[in-house]
């Protein structure tokens, strides 16, 4: 960032949309997330998820990676699946950046990776999955 004044740090106060890879981002990412809000978590690695007044589904985003041929994929299919299931954007918008960005090398596995978080997504039942807050 290029500025003649000092520039203000993007600060994140509130989430509408999380994606959780990891269960050590749990924690980080709990008092963030906007009631109402959608958080995806990868049920391979995401023993428990937040609780709170938002949906949360889990879906096998890195095991999905690993039957495309490439765990660096993970990341991709859970962008599908937010795109899919949060409606930020249209399948064929998301694709169109994905072959504008992507190096080839990696265009195929990752144009795979996007079908299938797309699919994941598709296939979950309309329904929210909220988990409520435990309050002790």
């Amino acid at each position: 960032v290029a500025s003649q004044v000092a520039v203000d740090y993007p600060l994140v106060t509130a989430l509408d949309y999380v994606v959780v890879m990891h269960q050590i981002a749990v924690p980080v990412s709990r008092g963030l997330i906007k009631p109402g809000g959608l958080v995806l978590v990868d049920s391979g690695h995401v023993t428990d998820p937040p609780r709170g007044n938002f949906t949360v589904h889990s879906w096998p985003f890195t095991d999905t990676a690993r039957r495309l041929g490439s765990l660096r994929t993970a990341n991709i299919v859970a962008l599908g699946s937010l795109v899919q299931a949060g409606g930020l954007c249209s399948a064929s918008s998301l694709e169109t950046a994905v072959r504008e960005i992507m190096p080839e090398r990696f265009l195929g596995v990752s144009l795979a990776g996007v079908t299938a978080g797309l699919r994941l997504a598709a296939e979950t039942p309309v329904t929210p999955s909220v988990i409520p807050s435990f309050t002790p």
